[in-house]
């Protein structure tokens, strides 16, 4: 099922790859291309999301919920999810807005399939 939904947001924004990891930096699901080496890119997420995370709590705010890192080569995208992060790799020329509604629409979908009901 996450699988399914990581593969309907690479084909609706042409994201060249994304991914559910654990807080611990565990890959959950990917779509990745082989470029991209999932275990590499979740140790990546896992400890620039802390790095970040640490600071704005200095800051005085709760949490990062939304992440932007941008490059020559692309942009990655994190957003926290309820227990795990996913993570977009998009081109530099994908529109932003257009990304980040589908990025949002596809935690929400993730956040559904994933939750527990008792």
């Amino acid at each position: 099922m996450m699988k399914r939904i990581l593969e309907e947001l690479n084909d609706k924004i042409g994201a060249r790859g994304s991914l559910v990891i654990t807080r611990d930096g565990i890959p959950i699901a990917s779509t990745a291309r082989a470029e991209f080496d999932t275990e590499r890119v979740a140790a990546l997420t896992q400890k620039t999301l802390a790095a970040c995370g640490a600071m704005v709590r200095r800051l005085g705010h709760e949490s990062v919920d939304r992440f932007y890192l941008t490059a020559d080569s692309g942009r990655m995208i994190f957003v926290e999810l309820e227990s795990a992060y996913l993570v977009v790799i998009t081109r530099l020329s994908a529109d932003a807005e257009q990304v980040m509604l589908e990025v949002d629409s596809a935690a929400r979908q993730i956040e559904r399939a994933t939750r527990i009901t008792v």
